[in-house]
């Protein structure tokens, strides 16, 4: 309960005003079916059918929107500069990010994820897994603010990795 107080009080310090607008228009909108279900009222299929489409038309609007106002309002570049194993089993990761918001960020979470590279004899469902979900993952806070226009360079060490395996690596962030 601690922590979902923390993620809460987190969001509403380091979101912008149209993050929150857009909460307010997403509650607005699944308000707005469940009034129409209650006009419904007297057809329960349809009135069933509505509400259903808005606990599935709801989630997907705020997960898109979100995202697209993340690539428009805090937009940044993260490139992986190189990858080298050290000491037989440890792997250094040396990224850029670079700002290219209008807006300063005051913090930023830089997240690597290592995928195995897919295998001919794995099951579809064991290809899927290996795609989707990492088998490592590792993360850095910025501890200095990233201006607009300013490019840092940072290191992600991975300990205990292979170096037989195939390897992917994919930079995700979160900068506010």
């Amino acid at each position: 309960m601690l922590e979902l107080k923390e993620g809460i009080l987190f969001y509403i310090k380091h979101l912008y005003t149209i993050d929150l607008v857009f909460i307010l228009l997403v509650l607005f909108v699944f308000v707005c079916f469940l009034l129409f279900v209650v006009m419904l009222h007297e057809k329960p299929i349809w009135a069933s059918f509505v509400l259903f489409l808005s606990l599935i038309i709801c989630p997907v609007f705020a997960y898109f929107g979100y995202k697209f106002i993340d690539d428009k309002v805090r937009h940044r570049i993260l490139t992986v500069i190189d990858n080298n194993f050290y000491d037989s089993s440890n792997l250094a990761i040396d990224l850029s990010i670079e700002n290219k918001s209008k807006y300063d960020f005051s913090y930023c979470k830089i997240i690597a994820k290592l995928y195995k590279t897919d295998d001919s004899n794995l099951s579809t469902l064991d290809k899927y897994k290996q795609k989707y979900i990492p088998f490592r993952l590792k993360s850095k806070i910025l501890e200095n603010n990233l201006t607009k226009n300013e490019v840092q360079e940072h290191r992600i060490n991975f300990e205990n990795v292979s170096t037989d395996e195939n390897l992917t690596i994919r930079l995700d962030s979160r900068c506010f």
